[in-house]
């Protein structure tokens, strides 16, 4: 990570809203069939991804399948994408783990990479209480070298994390935002309002690309959209109307977005999502399909449904 020069004032430094924004893709993680990192898919995602207008990238979430990768893996794909990033966007690692010294470990070596930040949801194992959460957090952030954004994904670790938990957590200075995949527009604005009240300088996301023009009405700044692995140009365009606040380039923004929705469901398995975005990226000639998790491979007719798909969005399939 670059050093800051000794003369820099703390008060110049960039916030967090100032240097994590806009459009950072949950970026997939690229296999080969024996599960080990598909080096030459790496270097063409990225690439997409850059090219495409993006504004970071994270590494190793949900689309990253991160929890299930193996320890070489996730190592291996840290290094390798910060050296292709080079320093050209923000890089936030996924360290999700039900070990917390398994996610300090792993969040060490991505500082030693040169990482901006880490992201981590509640421990996955065993229920836990608001409370157990609050602690969980507040530990975990004091340990860490990294900054950290909480992530909230309910669907993955069975638990949400409810407004009054968040303003305990904005009195961690080492927390600096979170992204929000609830699917709970309602609750997304109580935890907004919580963070924008206590910490101004929080940088704030939504997970569901569906959401990104409503989040971004009630103060978020961007979005970590899985489509965006797929067209990140599109979501940058999006971003960059809602912020030029060209309401009708964002509508019709949105409905393109909004013909990938039937992607994330074709595999009509838990999980299809990440299923329906490899085989689209696999489509575009960037990476295979492989997954990590126990997903069925999609059928001839589902796959001829991602073509018809990326047809539809103008997007050269291979």
């Amino acid at each position: 990570m670059p050093s800051t020069p000794a003369a820099t004032n703390a008060s110049s430094l960039p916030t967090p809203r100032e240097r994590f924004h806009g459009i950072i893709p949950p970026m997939i993680t690229p296999l080969r069939e024996d599960h080990s990192l598909d080096v030459a898919g790496l270097e063409r995602l990225v690439a997409h991804e850059l090219e495409g207008g993006v504004h970071g990238l994270f590494l190793l979430g949900s689309c990253g399948e991160g929890p299930v990768l193996a320890e070489a893996v996730q190592r291996e794909l840290i290094e390798r994408t910060l050296k292709l990033v080079d320093g050209k966007v923000p890089v936030i690692v996924g360290i999700t783990d039900a070990c917390v010294a398994a996610s300090l470990t792993l969040a060490g070596y991505a500082a030693d990479c040169g990482a901006d930040a880490v992201v981590a949801a509640a421990p996955f194992y065993f229920p836990i209480s608001q409370q157990q959460l609050a602690r969980w957090a507040l530990r975990l952030a004091d340990e860490l070298p990294l900054p950290l954004l909480f992530y909230n994904m309910p669907a993955m670790v069975k638990v949400s994390i409810e407004p009054e938990t968040m303003r305990q957590l904005c009195q961690a200075s080492n927390i600096i935002g979170f992204k929000d995949s609830s699917f709970d527009m309602p609750l997304f604005e109580q935890l907004t309002a919580v963070g924008r009240a206590a910490r101004p300088e929080w940088a704030i996301f939504v997970g569901p690309e569906e959401f990104l023009p409503a989040a971004h009405a009630c103060g978020a700044d961007g979005a970590i959209p899985g489509g965006a692995n797929i067209a990140p140009q599109l979501f940058a365009a999006m971003y960059d109307a809602l912020l030029e606040g060209k309401s009708d380039l964002v509508a019709r923004l949105r409905e393109r977005a909004d013909l990938l929705q039937p992607l994330y469901s074709l595999g009509g398995q838990p999980g299809s999502f990440i299923v329906g975005i490899k085989s689209a990226v696999a489509a575009l000639g960037i990476c295979r399909s492989t997954c990590a998790g126990e997903f069925d491979d999609l059928t001839e007719t589902a796959l001829a449904d991602v073509r018809g798909i990326l047809d539809s969005l103008g997007l050269r399939t291979a």
